[in-house]
Formats: C-alpha cells, structure tokens, sequence
C-alpha cells in the first residue's frame, strides 16, 4: 500500500512592489526577471535614456528587504536591439540578451556586478 505525501499549506505574504527610481510609463518593468539567492535582476524593454533603449536593475534583498543596487543600459543601443528580451543571473554576472542587436544577429551583453 503506498503511503500519500504530507503536505501543510503555506500562505503568500504580500511585500511592497517593486519601483525602480526612475519609473516611467511604457518601460514594461518587469520583463523579464531573473533571481539568485538574494540578489534580483528586472528587465524593462522599453526604458529609453540619452543613446540607450531598454535597461535592467538589480536588486539586493537585505533584512528582507528588497533595495535597488544598479541599473545596467548598454551604450549606443536602440529601440530595434531589444535589449533585455532575456535576462539571466548567477552569482556576481548579470547577463542581458539583444536578439535584435548587430543587424538581428544577435548579442549578449555580459556584466560583472562589484562592490561600489
């Protein structure tokens, strides 16, 4: 006779959303999201600033508390590079993907992250 798995129920507790400083309308802040232990990463496709399209921020749970360390951009990109269509993170490297960078080739975009 086989035995059934015990399980208790466990609740969701709701914490404050996540903003970055420089929220702004159509950024799309949240697509997509990478995680590593206590560290976060959060693309935002449509985030544009002065020669940049597209960003992603890190973020760094201390005290249980989520608090935004970086924002990652890449210099001279477009709207068209889509920057941040993936993202992905493992201990201290940051990887953002730009499937329509160099002429829709492709590219990756790797990031150390260091202590300040």
């Amino acid at each position: 006779m086989r035995k059934r798995a015990s399980y208790s129920p466990r609740r969701f507790v709701t914490r404050p959303a996540l903003v970055p400083s420089d929220n702004e309308t159509d950024d799309y802040f949240g697509s997509p999201i990478a995680l590593w232990g206590d560290r976060m990463l959060v693309g935002a496709t449509g985030t544009n600033g002065p020669n940049t399209a597209g960003a992603a921020y890190v973020y760094q749970r201390q005290e249980g508390i989520w608090r935004e360390e970086a924002k990652l951009t890449i210099p001279r990109s477009s709207r068209s590079d889509d920057i941040t269509r993936s993202v992905a993170l493992y201990d201290s490297v940051a990887v953002l993907g730009a499937p329509g960078s160099d002429n829709d080739a492709g590219v990756v975009h790797l990031f150390r992250l260091t202590e300040a």
